[in-house]
């Protein structure tokens, strides 16, 4: 087994003090947006498929209640014989 011998930690480089101007490269094409709290709630509320989903329970639902309401609908079925004899 290869002994490796523990080191003096180096110094940090120290941290920036403010933002940087630019934006890194892979945001480069991006801008900023002015959000407000309600437009946030509302956009997140259009496209949250969850949700759309959702809106199709009632249906879904009539539509079982329909189904078990025609288990107990009312059956008429009728036969009819005709003989003859001499």
């Amino acid at each position: 087994m290869e002994q490796i011998e523990a080191s003096a930690p180096k110094a940090a480089k120290e941290l920036p003090t403010t933002l940087p101007t630019t934006l890194p490269a892979a945001l480069a094409g991006q801008r900023e947006v002015q959000l407000s709290i309600e437009l946030a709630r509302q956009l997140a509320l259009e496209n949250n498929l969850e949700l759309r989903v959702e809106l199709f329970e009632p249906a879904v639902a009539r539509e079982q209640v329909t189904e078990e309401e025609a288990r107990f609908e009312a059956l008429f079925t009728t036969s009819v014989n005709y003989d003859k004899t001499d």
